[in-house]
């Protein structure tokens, strides 16, 4: 990088990192297919990034994450960078007082009476991680500090009221990381590793779960990413175990769906323990789609192996409770034939020329780019 580090520390590292990722074909591809309303997570700015209310400043897994000043710099550097390259109508004042103040990022947008869209920061706002080994005992609501938060106690306000007076056939809510639960195991030998994820603020879903049923919102929909690999799941008002303060297999209700996006250029799971080629890919990708649904019933379908990007379009009809269909194929499909909601992914994986949204088809044989944290 134009630093000389291994890390971010400068504007034109984040504007040298843009650059390479735009040069990625299979992005370019993308971006000319579609439009898109731009987030951002944790990889915008430090990995892992959260703000620390004791020192008023962000902090993250960077080498300077121990100076508060020294860490506030690259972080605002980040958000200069994305204002600069990412098409996103946002309120930014690069001389504002409040490094939190400079960007906005959550905010609403209204396509009609069809979908009313809630995206959120949840970067700048949330808490540190907690320094437990996340079983199920200590994940649950009950383990966590009162005022633990993700959203903050403005936004989280905001984003409640903006759901639940929704007028929309389609209440819709961006998300930066999952907000269903993720568990790797069985009974109390089970852990929820995706503590940067609502697992790890388990008291917060608990609480926006309660007030979003309570205010009647239907059809409602969860857009989300982070964990490079695709899902789709129900949300419920409960799921088994302490994870959302029951005991058990108490299931509750279903609220709507969740779908994850996976990566277009980055490293997933599969890549970073060489599993994407040959006998590898052929005997672990079959086992953790299957395994994965297994150990989270809520959670519908799981691919980690495969690159690209999802579309969804939303379609006006009467209000049912969002349900889920699969077909496959190289483009998986989920939708419901009462609800209307479609999510279509496109999948890339090196070995298979995959068709595009356009119709055209191309065989990716490029290695993603490195991770930007």
């Amino acid at each position: 990088m134009p630093s000389g580090n291994d890390r971010v520390h400068t504007l034109d590292d984040y504007r040298y990192l843009y650059r390479e990722y735009r040069s990625d074909r299979f992005l370019q591809r993308a971006l000319e297919s579609h439009t898109l309303i731009a987030g951002w997570d944790d990889h915008e700015m430090v990995n892992d990034v959260y703000w620390d209310r004791r020192t008023d400043a962000p902090a993250g897994d960077h080498p300077r994450s121990d100076d508060p000043e020294l860490m506030t710099r690259p972080v605002a550097d980040a958000m200069h960078a994305c204002w600069e390259q990412m098409p996103a109508r946002v309120d930014y004042d690069p001389n504002g007082d409040s490094l939190r103040d400079r960007f906005r990022l959550w905010r609403d947008f209204e396509f009609g009476d069809l979908v009313d869209l809630a995206m959120t920061d949840e970067r700048l706002f949330r808490d540190p991680p907690r320094e437990v080994v996340p079983t199920v005992d200590e994940v649950g609501p009950h383990r966590e500090p009162p005022g633990r938060t993700v959203l903050g106690d403005e936004q989280r306000e905001w984003l409640v009221e903006t759901l639940t007076e929704s007028d929309a056939t389609w209440s819709v809510c961006a998300d930066e990381v999952l907000t269903v639960p993720f568990r790797l195991g069985s009974g109390p030998l089970s852990v929820y590793p995706v503590q940067g994820g609502w697992d790890g603020y388990t008291r917060e879903r608990q609480n926006v779960t309660r007030a979003l049923v309570e205010g009647g919102v239907d059809n409602f929909v969860t857009l989300t990413g982070d964990m490079h690999c695709y899902v789709a799941a129900y949300k419920r008002t409960a799921y088994p175990s302490r994870v959302t303060g029951g005991r058990g297999v108490a299931t509750g209700e279903r609220i709507g769906v969740e779908f994850m996006t996976p990566a277009v250029t980055s490293l997933n799971v599969a890549e970073a323990l060489h599993l994407t080629r040959g006998w590898r890919k052929r005997l672990t990708e079959p086992l953790l789609s299957r395994l994965i649904p297994a150990m989270n019933p809520h959670i519908d379908f799981f691919d980690s192996h495969n690159w690209g990007y999802s579309v969804r379009p939303f379609r006006a009809r009467s209000r049912p409770r969002p349900s889920l269909t699969r077909t496959t194929g190289a483009t998986q499909s989920w939708s419901s034939p009462a609800s209307r909601v479609r999510t279509s992914a496109t999948r890339w994986t090196r070995r298979r020329t995959t068709p595009t949204p356009t119709g055209r088809s191309w065989s990716p044989t490029a290695s993603p780019r490195a991770r930007s944290n």
